[in-house]
């Protein structure tokens, strides 16, 4: 079942990729070409009075803004014949912009007209004071149609009444304790539906406002019952945390940070409370997106020992795999011998994806013998029913044969590895490799390879 909810997955996601663009051309006939200001996809696009030929593509982003002291009164369309038309532009009256995007070639060689006339408004201001400009969400706050950067301190805007007078902010969920006032009068709070803080109400020339917002001690306590039974990765998923202790851990965090936690081999997760499972890299996250502090997550194992299918791949390259499904998804390979693990009470197949051109450009074998690069809307290879043992796969170019190549275990970056004395007596088992510093000089057998020290 789970094999097809992923596949299903990726055949909606190939099915997503953009619709070739294709290329026209419209004349954009404006009354003067220093009253408006012409971008394509954000790009400035130069105009001369008069009528301008403008190269655009199918979805492109095109947007007619008036230059300052000025106003767009119309954009009228006429077709090919110089019959009006219906306009594709939309007004945006926040910013008296108008804007397009085409999604079919039917407007080619179309002339839209643009009409302008100058205009100064009388121009309020108001003075805007913020304790802590990082309480401000994405940095920013509006004042009618103006979009302010916040900074700490003092600061004057400028706003046009005509097109609005309400100030609006919203809060970071990091804040602790927040309190604004208009004039000296206390502003009541509202909060969104991602529990944040918001503030909106309407303000005349002269205003000050003051934001004072004190930010949260960003902390949070993992509880764990034996960190040797699991992986902890944070503040990415890419960065393991290897100085946990049994029972409360207390951690720091930034807006944006990762908590992963996967299970050691031998070990499964039974409860992990705060922590969303993905099925998908079979592992428990959570990402902090502020206000958090304090939180609690606490992690639970149990021994457990499945029936495992352990797959070595020599892999000339890793640039010729997409990815491999099983239980889990792996995305990152290295050139060499890696190692992958199936739990068959999970699983019982393989399934590996390339990144060719052609089925040509890849060969595979199992155990010795060719495996089949089957090609649909992907080119990949599957093995079905597996059993509690160790297989070998060869995956590179037509005709590459592996080499002596030092064995890395690609679903666990952190690589453990058995050490003996010369006489086959066990020194250490599962451990990391710099162990061996801590050892006396001698002769030892890790894993299999004899080393001097």
């Amino acid at each position: 079942m789970k094999k097809w909810i992923l596949l299903s997955l990726l055949v909606i996601m190939a099915s997503l990729q953009m619709v070739a663009q294709t290329s026209g051309v419209i004349y954009v006939d404006v009354d003067d070409a220093s009253h408006v200001v012409l971008t394509c996809n954000n790009s400035v696009v130069p105009l001369e009075n008069g009528k301008n030929a403008v190269e655009y593509k199918t979805w492109q982003t095109l947007l007619l803004a008036p230059a300052d002291g000025y106003l767009i009164d119309s954009v009228n369309a006429f077709d090919t014949e110089g019959n009006p038309a219906t306009s594709v532009w939309w007004f945006d009256s926040s910013s008296d912009s108008y804007s397009t995007q085409f999604t079919s070639y039917n407007y080619d060689n179309y002339t839209y007209k643009v009409t302008t006339h100058e205009y100064h408004p009388d121009l309020s201001s108001v003075e805007v004071y913020i304790s802590d400009a990082t309480a401000v969400k994405e940095g920013t706050y509006t004042v009618g149609n103006v979009s302010v950067t916040a900074k700490t301190g003092d600061d004057t805007v400028s706003f046009n009444p005509e097109k609005g007078n309400k100030f609006t902010v919203t809060l970071v969920r990091g804040v602790s304790e927040a309190a604004l006032t208009l004039n000296d009068v206390a502003q009541e709070a509202d909060e969104n539906a991602f529990g944040e803080i918001m503030y909106t109400f309407n303000v005349s020339d002269g205003d000050v406002i003051r934001l004072d917002a004190q930010m949260e001690t960003p902390v949070f306590n993992l509880c764990i019952d034996d960190p040797q039974h699991v992986r902890v990765f944070f503040p990415d998923q890419d960065s393991r945390l290897l100085d946990l202790t049994a029972g409360d851990n207390q951690l720091q965090y930034a807006v944006g940070d990762i908590l992963t936690v996967k299970a050691e081999e031998g070990w499964k997760i039974i409860s992990a409370e705060g922590l969303r499972y993905s099925s998908y890299t079979d592992s428990y996250s959570y990402t902090f997106k502020g206000g958090e502090s304090g939180m609690q997550f606490t992690i639970g194992t149990e021994e457990y020992n499945p029936p495992m299918a352990e797959f070595i791949i020599d892999l000339e390259k890793p640039e010729l795999l997409s990815r491999i499904v099983s239980d889990v998804v792996t995305t990152k390979f290295e050139a060499g011998q890696n190692v992958i693990k199936v739990n068959l009470e999970k699983e019982d197949y393989l399934q590996i994806v390339y990144k060719i051109n052609s089925a040509d450009e890849v060969e595979a074998k199992l155990d010795g013998e060719p495996l089949p690069v089957e090609e649909s809307w992907i080119y990949s290879s599957t093995i079905d029913n597996l059993e509690p043992k160790t297989y070998h796969l060869v995956i590179g170019t037509p005709g590459w044969t592996p080499g002596s190549t030092a064995l890395v275990n690609i679903q666990d970056s952190d690589i453990k590895v058995n050490i003996y004395s010369a006489d086959g007596r066990v020194v250490r088992l599962g451990v990391k490799m710099e162990i061996l510093d801590s050892l006396p000089d001698g002769i030892y057998i890790v894993d299999g390879k004899k080393i001097k020290k």
